[in-house]
């Protein structure tokens, strides 16, 4: 929780900085005005102008504010421990699924889905909870892969690991590129989604790479999919060899190409 109340009021102050910072400038504008528009109402129009633009550059301000890297870091910033579990002392107290193929985003959804504050797993099962209700164990306690992604920990033997959920986010869309590679002989991205997908486009990929916490993803040969947390290898391609149409996509939406793709940052925000 320290973490999270952390990153919140580092945001908050931030934000708090920027709005009076705003709100000075309105403040000065308007005693600008107020003196002016007795003197010369040529300059009251002109002063009304700028405070217009000064209003837009606020909005826009809070706007960009609120749009953050697609990589949430669910079990570093939202991870708040190892806690002891067994069937007699249940560290949350709700049951809610089960799932051979289980990972960390699988329960993150349900629990968001019931509006509980946090989410825990134990291998295959998920739990949610308002309150956690068992004390914290050494770390090394959990020590289980999870079945549905080996690069995260699912709890162990008599623990749980439980974290707290994270705000609701939306990708963004269109993404800022990161630029067109070769990438047949060259990986560029670690990881591709082998799915028939009837369609593709840019958000249909970035939400499937959200599910995994990546930070970007890639689009190839018009209905590829790729994520990854780093571009790993591949040589720089012009832009003409990733003007593909993505398959059943909006017109102008190109989905790299036969022997090149396109990587974008994963962007999100709040909704």
């Amino acid at each position: 929780i320290g973490n999270v109340a952390q990153v919140y009021f580092k945001n908050l102050h931030s934000s708090s900085i920027k709005e009076r910072e705003a709100r000075g400038c309105r403040i000065k504008f308007s005693t600008i005005t107020e003196k002016s528009s007795k003197t010369n109402p040529r300059s009251k129009k002109a002063i009304e102008a700028i405070m217009q633009f000064a209003t837009l550059a606020l909005f826009l301000l809070v706007a960009v504010s609120s749009v953050f890297g697609g990589y949430v870091n669910i079990p570093g910033t939202y991870y708040q421990g190892c806690f002891l579990h067994f069937d007699q002392k249940s560290a949350l107290l709700r049951s809610v699924k089960t799932d051979s193929n289980m990972f960390l985003r699988t329960c993150l959804w349900a629990c968001r889905d019931i509006k509980k504050l946090y989410f825990g797993v134990q291998e295959t099962k998920c739990y949610c909870g308002d309150k956690i209700y068992t004390n914290p164990i050494t770390p090394s306690k959990c020590d289980r892969r999870c079945p549905g992604n080996i690069r995260e920990t699912c709890g162990g033997s008599f623990s749980m690991s439980i974290f707290e959920v994270p705000p609701t986010t939306a990708v963004i869309v269109p993404a800022p590129s990161k630029g067109c590679y070769f990438y047949k002989e060259d990986l560029v991205l670690d990881f591709e989604f082998k799915k028939n997908f009837a369609a593709m486009n840019q958000r249909m990929c970035a939400e499937g790479c959200l599910q995994w916490s990546y930070k970007y993803f890639g689009l190839a040969n018009g209905n590829e999919c790729h994520c990854g947390n780093k571009i790993l290898q591949g040589k720089a391609a012009p832009k003409k060899f990733c003007n593909t149409r993505c398959k059943k996509g909006l017109e102008n939406e190109t989905c790299g190409g036969p022997m090149a793709m396109e990587v974008f940052d994963l962007l999100t925000t709040h909704i």
